[in-house]
C-alpha cells in the first residue's frame, strides 16, 4: 500500500505537475517499488479514458438558469467563470472523483432555480407612475433604452438594446396578476418562459417588445440586463392608467 505522499507525486506526475527533483523522485520509486509500479499504470489508463470522454454541452436553458440565478458577487469575490476555470484545473484523477457529483449537483441546481429567482431590489431603480414609461440603458457592455406602455390593455415592454456580446434580457412580473403572451425582436434571440419571469438571451444588438395581459389591474414589472450571468441594470416599471383631468369650472 502506498503512503499518502507516493500517491499525490504519481498524480502530479500524470498531471505534469511535478518540479524536476520531484519527478526524479517518481522514476526512482517507480524503479524499487512494483505497488507503485502498478498504480501508475492504473492513472495512465485512466488518464487515457477520461481523454476520450466526448465533450457534452449542457442545454442552453440549464446554463441561463443557473447563471441568471446566482447572486451579484462583489469587487473581491471571484465570478462564476473564474470558480469555473478553477474546477476544470483539477487534477485528472480528482476529476474523475467528482464528476457523479457534480452530475448530482448539476440535476439540483436545475430543480432548485426552474422557478422564479430570488429579488434583487438592491439594484432598482423606480420608473414613475404613468401608462408609459421609459429608461436608459448606460452600461460599458450594453447600451440603449427600455420603454414600457399600456396599449389597449395590453402591457408592452419594449427594449432598444446595442451590444457587442451576449447579453440576457429579463422581466420578472407577478405571475397571479399578469402573463406573458408574445415576444417579437429583429435579431436571432433565445426566448425562455417560467412563471414570473421572461428571459431573453441575444448577441449584439437587439430590437424586442415583450407583450403580456392581466385581468385584473396594471402590475409592477422589473427589467434586468444581465451579462456573464450578472444583474448589470435593473428597473421596475410602475404602470398607473392616466386620469382624466376636469376642464370645467
Amino acid at each position: 500500500m502506498l503512503d499518502k505522499r507516493t500517491y499525490d507525486l504519481l498524480n502530479q506526475e500524470m498531471d505534469g505537475t511535478n518540479s524536476p527533483r520531484d519527478s526524479k523522485r517518481v522514476r526512482e520509486i517507480l524503479e524499487r517499488n512494483k505497488a507503485a509500479r502498478e498504480v501508475y499504470a492504473e492513472l495512465k489508463k485512466l488518464s487515457a479514458t477520461l481523454r476520450n470522454v466526448p465533450k457534452v454541452d449542457p442545454p442552453r436553458s440549464l446554463k441561463l438558469r443557473i447563471l441568471n440565478s446566482l447572486p451579484r458577487p462583489s469587487a473581491a469575490t471571484p465570478s462564476f467563470w473564474d470558480r469555473l476555470s478553477d474546477f476544470v484545473r483539477i487534477p485528472v484523477l480528482r476529476t474523475a472523483y467528482t464528476f457523479v457529483g457534480g452530475a448530482v449537483a448539476g440535476i439540483v441546481l436545475f430543480l432548485a432555480f426552474s422557478g422564479t429567482p430570488p429579488d434583487s431590489s438592491g439594484l432598482a431603480g423606480t420608473i414613475g407612475h404613468s401608462a408609459e414609461v421609459s429608461a436608459r440603458v448606460d452600461l460599458p457592455e450594453v447600451s440603449g433604452s427600455i420603454r414600457g406602455q399600456v396599449v389597449d390593455g395590453t402591457i408592452q415592454v419594449q427594449g432598444s438594446l446595442q451590444s457587442g456580446r451576449e447579453f440576457t434580457l429579463r422581466v420578472l412580473f407577478p405571475p397571479a396578476d399578469a402573463r406573458f403572451v408574445r415576444s417579437t425582436a429583429d435579431q436571432p434571440s433565445t426566448l425562455e418562459v417560467s412563471p414570473g419571469q421572461v428571459l431573453l438571451a441575444a448577441r449584439n444588438n437587439l430590437t424586442t417588445t415583450l407583450s403580456f395581459v392581466s385581468d385584473h389591474q396594471t402590475p409592477t414589472m422589473t427589467v434586468q440586463i444581465l451579462v456573464d450571468g450578472t444583474t448589470r441594470f435593473e428597473q421596475r416599471l410602475v404602470f398607473e392608467p392616466e386620469r382624466q383631468t376636469d376642464q370645467s369650472h
